[in-house]
């Protein structure tokens, strides 16, 4: 953690991190065509929101039904499908979509792991995993979008 920062600023300085990110995704992509793998930023996007804040009040219910109603959704699996069938493309790389699905699924296993840290009640874990989302997060924007 950094130091003199306490858990919660930590947390909201991701959240604003990650809402900044999302908001210029979607500014972006405004009149395009929905695809799975949009329709699954936009889930994440307000999932993500609450995972942060879920962290920052040290309430991990919260975090785990966040979690849990993104896995739920088949936005994951709509996306792998959609990428191998050739119906998604990325803005750059998409030369290298099979890098992107491997991103894609090393994210959701993370959330599973944040999702296993929840259930124990670990929060140093629950931040480690929220700060290690966004990392992919970002990593997978600049690889993936112009």
């Amino acid at each position: 953690m950094m130091k003199g920062y306490g858990l919660k600023r930590c947390a909201t300085i991701l959240l604003m991190l990650f809402c900044a990110a999302i908001t210029a995704h979607a500014e972006t992509n405004k009149g395009a065509p929905e695809n799975p793998l949009i329709e699954e930023m936009r889930l994440l996007d307000g999932v993500y929101a609450e995972i942060v804040n879920a962290v920052a009040l040290n309430n991990p219910v919260a975090a785990l039904e966040a979690i849990e109603r993104l896995e739920s959704s088949g936005l994951m699996e709509k996306t792998v499908a959609g990428v191998s069938s050739g119906a998604i493309k990325t803005p750059k790389n998409s030369d290298k979509l099979s890098d992107f699905t491997r991103f894609d699924k090393e994210f959701h296993a993370n959330l599973a792991l944040l999702a296993k840290a929840a259930a124990a009640k670990d929060q140093p874990r629950l931040l480690s995993f929220t700060k290690k989302l966004l990392d992919g997060c970002v990593k997978c924007h600049r690889t993936y979008r112009k």
